[in-house]
């Protein structure tokens, strides 16, 4: 075993000129070579395809891989090419008259790997020439596309474990993917018709990436995204849900003075090539996509990513989240979300249900079925009020894992100011907390901090105010401290200093603020019930001073 590492890693120093693997990598390669197949679970960056180009450049050998994404294939012909392994692709823009040319090369052991798209498969010429080459090694990359949801993207990856099946003899199979769950795992090697298979899944972690969760209602979210966009300097991607959305966020955007474009499916090949070349040199800055947009795209600097709604899967939205800071520098993942978001993802999943029924396929049924249990698993994410990383990272860790608090989402920042400032109270402190929180419950009772009119409307304006900059509530103690002239990194961070009505009640003491902030919710003039401070039932007539 060590001799035969060793010749894999000078393998990959010879042609490939890295000095080591990295996590998954080798083991993926010692697989293939001794004929197994394999399920891979790498990470976006986590250098899958070096998993695959290592076997595929020994002499030999003839690899296919069958890839959806032609800028993938584009770029790794070449740099194949630039390491001297013999490739080719076939994509639309390959005439008849190429394509039997490099069925040729392929044939008389001239070629090395070569990229299709999934449906070049089951064409009357690539069939002809599958009877004719002998396929040592067969990668299925974006594997997650065989699985229902994908199927919708790319209905021919329904058929790629057919035409395994069909092929004689059989090759060895590598199956990868960024983002599947255990669950998914299995369905994958299932519909692919994988033996056996070694699998292999690194830590779907991405430390870097902090995470925040936003409940927001759509107008909310329209303009805290554009404010985002604004005052967030590098690269983001924004995903929509359709063209339509794409096209008018991108205007808007560029009204406001930012470099943006949409990116969707219905866009022609050209225009395409275009909006990814120019965003991976830097212009546009900004995309607002569809879920068409991103694999492939090998854009290591992109700061931010926001997701205006949830997707239908959690291992979907992390594939999304994870296209940001794959540099390792520090990056923004943003999901928005409010309660009607999951009307049409239910609806949807029911639709599809039923054109599964419809059809009588048993994988799609199969599948469909568990687009429910996704959805639910989105939701939890949505409204965890634990870890987010956690949360995220639990459906992709073995059973029984267990994570400890990342310190880089919303929700750990949240428990952490907690957790500090109850270390540091001392005796004294915390008498003064017993006060606060039995003038908390007088509140609720009705004996409520005393505070007259101009007070409640003064604090009710700050809310506003807040909300309009924002697009959201922050949380009841960052409000209270901010209130009260705060200028700690909670409040800062936000830009809540610079925002009208900040300090407005210096003058009392923090305790009281505090006590305020409960008067208010008790009085219904606000709502901390979704953990952020929302308008309550009378927030407008206190607004009027009435």
């Amino acid at each position: 075993m060590a001799d035969k590492n060793g010749y894999a890693l000078a393998a990959l120093r010879r042609t490939f000129g890295y000095g080591t693997f990295r996590p998954g990598q080798e083991e993926a390669v010692d697989a293939i070579v001794s004929g197994r197949d394999v399920m891979a679970v790498m990470p976006t960056g986590g250098g899958k395809s070096i998993c695959y180009q290592l076997p595929a450049a020994r002499p030999g050998t003839f690899t296919l891989v069958v890839t959806p994404l032609r800028a993938l294939m584009r770029d790794q012909v070449r740099h194949l090419d630039e390491a001297g392994v013999p490739a080719a692709l076939i994509d639309s823009g390959v005439d008849e008259r190429e394509r039997a040319g490099i069925y040729a090369k392929a044939i008389a052991g001239g070629l090395r790997i070569l990229y299709v798209a999934p449906e070049r498969l089951h064409t009357p010429d690539f069939a002809e020439f599958t009877r004719h080459v002998a396929i040592s090694l067969l990668a299925v990359d974006e594997a997650h596309c065989v699985l229902q949801w994908g199927g919708d993207f790319r209905p021919s990856y329904m058929r790629i474990g057919e035409y395994i099946r069909g092929l004689e003899p059989r090759p060895v199979v590598i199956a990868l993917t960024a983002t599947a769950s255990r669950t998914q795992a299995d369905e994958i090697i299932g519909l692919l018709g994988l033996h056996d298979p070694v699998r292999i899944a690194t830590d779907a972690d991405r430390p870097n990436l902090h995470l925040s969760v936003v409940r927001a209602r759509p107008r909310e979210r329209a303009e805290a995204i554009i404010r985002w966009a604004r005052t967030h300097q590098g690269s983001g991607i924004i995903y929509k849900e359709n063209r339509k959305g794409c096209e008018q966020l991108a205007a808007t955007l560029r009204a406001e003075g930012i470099d943006a474009a949409a990116f969707h499916a219905e866009m022609g090949d050209a225009d395409k090539k275009k909006v990814q070349d120019g965003f991976l040199s830097g212009s546009p800055r900004v995309i607002c996509a569809t879920s068409a947009f991103g694999m492939g795209v090998d854009k290591p600097d992109v700061r931010w990513v926001l997701n205006d709604g949830p997707c239908k899967s959690p291992e979907a939205y992390w594939q999304e989240a994870g296209r940001a800071g794959r540099d390792g520098l520090p990056a923004e993942a943003v999901l928005y979300w409010s309660p009607g978001d999951w009307r049409w993802l239910r609806r949807a999943a029911w639709e599809a249900r039923s054109r599964a029924e419809e059809s009588g396929d048993p994988a799609r049924i199969h599948a469909a079925e568990l687009m429910d249990t996704r959805l639910d698993a989105m939701d939890d994410y949505c409204q965890t009020s634990g870890c987010l990383r956690a949360a995220m990272l639990a459906i992709f860790d073995p059973p029984g894992t267990r994570r400890p608090d990342c310190r880089n989402c919303t929700n750990c920042e949240t428990r952490t100011a907690a957790e500090t400032r109850r270390t540091a109270d001392s005796a004294s402190r915390k008498a003064a907390r017993r006060k606060r929180e039995d003038r908390r419950t007088r509140a609720r009772t009705g004996e409520s901090t005393p505070m007259d009119r101009e007070a409640i409307r003064a604090a009710c304006t700050y809310v506003a105010n807040i909300r309009r900059a924002r697009g959201h509530g922050v949380r009841p103690s960052v409000l209270a401290a901010a209130l009260h002239g705060s200028t700690r990194h909670a409040v800062t961070e936000q830009g809540l200093e610079l925002i009208e009505g900040h300090g407005a009640f210096a003058g009392r003491s923090r305790p009281a603020v505090r006590g305020m902030i409960a008067t208010l919710e008790a009085i219904q003039a606000i709502d901390t019930r979704t953990g952020t401070v929302e308008p309550g039932p009378l927030f407008d007539l206190y607004m009027e001073g009435k």
